[in-house]
């Protein structure tokens, strides 16, 4: 599906439902990603209702943000 645009969360957010950002741009593996291109880690987090819950929270984080990027038409 084609991308209507982007939102974002900061580190900042991240960390406040007790997860961690993790820095990957500079990752060597052959892939290209824009400089400071990060993930969300959810390994410590057991059971899905968690994993859910801190998404959805981060969901609402970005929302409030607004969009990052919107292409025009």
């Amino acid at each position: 599906m084609k991308s209507i645009g982007v939102y974002s969360v900061n580190v900042a957010d991240v960390n406040e439902v007790g997860l961690d950002a993790v820095d990957d741009s500079q990752v060597d593996d052959g892939e290209e990603r824009p400089p400071g291109h990060a993930f969300i880690d959810y390994k410590g987090v057991t059971g899905t209702k968690q994993k859910k819950r801190r998404a959805s929270l981060l969901r609402d984080k970005a929302e409030e943000h607004g969009w990052r990027h919107r292409p025009t038409a």
